[in-house]
């Protein structure tokens, strides 16, 4: 209940299973009694940047790999209070700056194989807007995936949630 709550808008947006085909990119989250100081991480990886380029190094040293390794599983770290979730994320890092401008905004469009995760199910919250029932139900056509719709089971003591198979 508390997941439809905080990532599907109360109830009214929606959540999609996957398959994931290459587990390299998949990182469970680490749940910390205390804030992870990614600030000093930051600086020191840009203390490394800048010292490399002073001394004209054609590669990164062995410096900026670690700090550079403690940024990215940075990533992966929230506080305790949140363990709870259970959570997964994806890191993909994608250097290329070949589609990089200053005028895009809201970040990289990347297909789900590149990364290698597959779209199983769409679970539609059971306050979702009959028109988003629609496009999703279309969605989960066109990319031949289940769907389902989200209730309450009434019969359950704990506010428990069903799923009603709608493709």
């Amino acid at each position: 209940m508390p997941m439809w709550a905080h990532y599907a808008n109360n109830h009214k947006g929606y959540c999609v299973k996957y398959s994931v085909l290459k587990p390299e990119s998949i990182f469970p989250v680490l749940y910390e009694p205390i804030r992870v100081k990614s600030a000093v991480i930051i600086t020191n990886l840009i203390s490394e940047m800048y010292k490399g380029y002073e001394k004209g190094l054609s590669e990164p040293t062995e410096e900026f790999y670690k700090y550079f390794s403690y940024f990215y599983l940075s990533l992966t770290c929230k506080h305790e209070f949140w363990g709870y979730e259970n959570e997964y994320r994806l890191l993909y890092p994608d250097f290329g700056l070949e589609d990089f401008s200053l005028e895009q905004k809201g970040g990289k469009l990347v297909d789900l194989c590149e990364v290698g995760l597959k779209v199983d199910a769409i679970y539609i919250g059971y306050k979702c807007d009959a028109e988003y029932v629609s496009n999703l139900m279309e969605i989960g056509k066109t990319i031949e995936c289940e769907v389902y719709k989200m209730d309450f089971d009434e019969y359950s003591e704990d506010f428990s949630l069903i799923t009603k198979k709608l493709i």
